[in-house]
């Protein structure tokens, strides 16, 4: 709902600057109304996000570090290039039909 108010205010703005004529812009209380609404609820939402969802979140580091390490995405290129060049299986499941669907440039 906030995004919405917000997106809803940055086309009141535009609207309103459009409107001015030659630097006598009527709409300026407008503008100040709708950036300062806007500026007031993104705040609002960043603490009420930040006390609500985000307050008590622990990370699981045994599990990102599992995920990570079967991501294909998280590894380097080099180590990618080189496991399919020579041929060899990885280690990890995704990684072991990759070159079978992926061509790397030749440098």
């Amino acid at each position: 709902m906030i995004a919405a108010q917000v997106i809803g205010n940055d086309a009141t703005i535009t609207v309103a600057g459009q409107s001015g004529n030659f630097q006598l812009n009527v709409m300026l209380p407008l503008i100040a109304h709708s950036l300062l609404q806007s500026l007031a609820l993104l705040g609002l939402g960043c603490r009420n996000l930040a006390d609500h969802a985000l307050a008590g979140f622990k990370v699981n580091r045994e599990r990102l570090i599992e995920v990570l390490d079967r991501n294909p995405c998280s590894s380097p290129r080099s180590i990618l290039s080189s496991v399919m060049k020579r041929g060899r299986r990885s280690r990890n499941g995704p990684l072991r039909s990759l070159g079978r669907f992926v061509t790397w440039p030749r440098r």
